[in-house]
């Protein structure tokens, strides 16, 4: 009888025992997954946090990109209008150095004139002179 309790026994702590058995195997597989998946949780946490770094980096670099392109065709606009002022000026210097042609010939013709006025006086001065001296020669002369 003990033999058949015994026996009674192992038949019924046979499926206890293999399922005792099977459920440690199930929790250390359901604690691997469970690991698996916290890896994969920080690994996801991880990327996501680099990608948002990356896309705050990229929208930053869109916006200099974008400023950069602004100021860029404003000074090309700058720069073609600073071209149109070139060449006004360059047309202005030219009419200067015409007229600073024109002024330097004036003033050798005015120089010229100068002179010959210079030159006139002077006479004028020495005829002054000689009328001078004849009227003191007439004057002893008639006396």
């Amino acid at each position: 009888m003990i033999l058949v309790i015994v026996a009674i026994l192992v038949a019924l702590s046979a499926p206890a025992m293999l399922f005792l058995r099977d459920w440690k195997k199930n929790g250390k597989t359901n604690e691997a997954e469970g690991k698996a998946e916290d890896i994969k949780s920080g690994l996801y946490n991880h990327l996501f946090e680099q990608v948002s770094i990356l896309t705050t980096r990229l929208d930053k670099i869109h916006d200099e990109y974008n400023a950069l392109v602004k100021e860029n065709s404003e000074l090309k606009a700058r720069m073609v209008a600073l071209e149109g002022c070139e060449a006004t000026i360059k047309k202005l210097q030219v009419k200067l150095d015409m007229k600073d042609d024109i002024i330097i010939a004036r003033d050798t013709q005015l120089n010229v004139l100068f002179a010959d006025l210079r030159m006139r006086d002077q006479k004028i001065i020495e005829l002054q002179e000689r009328v001078n001296v004849l009227e003191v020669h007439q004057a002893k002369g008639g006396k």
